[in-house]
């Protein structure tokens, strides 16, 4: 009789280990998919060329180009600066002179004012003495004034006003010592036209 060989009996033991769990649970099979990390591009390598002869006049002449605009902006600055200190003060000049002016017109108000009383006053007064006259019979001496007395009066109101004129050319002199010679010229023309005039006055 031929002999019995045991494989059959070992291959069912091998089926048995190789299920796990009960057959009534299902079994699921999970597969995750790995996405691999995005690489970063490589960034591209600068090269640098050598400057050859006509690049570098150029470069050359560019930067002096660039110090001359410098220089001139510089200049211009200065100039403007000086520019502007110089209008700021014609400005303050002018601002004087207009308040000098006001002042002026305002005293022209005044003495024209004054006048207007003066005159008033003066045929009043006038006026008075007629009354006088005629109720005490007396004449009374002159009121009015002379050629000679006016011509002298005229000639004094000259005088003083030329006196204030020159004194107030004197302040602004001292004030603006940078204007000196300008403002100097005029009064010593009229300080040698003073004497030519003087003797036909006072003849």
């Amino acid at each position: 009789p031929a002999p019995v060989t045991a494989a059959p009996a070992a291959a069912v033991p091998a089926a048995a280990d190789q299920i796990a769990a009960p057959a009534s649970e299902p079994v699921v099979n999970a597969a995750v998919a790995v996405t691999p990390a995005p690489v970063a591009p490589a960034e591209p390598v600068r090269r640098y060329r050598e400057l050859n002869d006509a690049d570098r006049e150029k470069m050359n002449r560019l930067e002096q180009a660039a110090n001359k605009d410098r220089a001139r902006a510089a200049e211009l600055e200065k100039e403007v600066r000086r520019l502007k200190g110089r209008a700021d003060t014609h400005a303050r000049i002018l601002a004087v002179t207009k308040s000098e002016a006001d002042l002026g017109k305002d005293k022209y108000k005044a003495l024209e004012k004054r006048l207007n009383r003066t005159l008033l006053e003066r045929d009043l007064l006038r006026r008075a003495i007629k009354d006088l006259e005629k109720k005490t019979g007396m004449l009374a001496d002159r009121t009015e004034l002379t050629p000679d007395e006016v011509a002298a009066s005229d000639q004094r109101s000259d005088e003083q006003a030329r006196a204030r004129a020159e004194a107030e050319a004197r302040a602004t002199a001292a004030a603006t010592p940078t204007e000196a010679p300008a403002t100097t010229e005029p009064a010593s023309t009229e300080g040698e036209a003073k004497p030519s005039e003087a003797p036909p006055s006072n003849a």
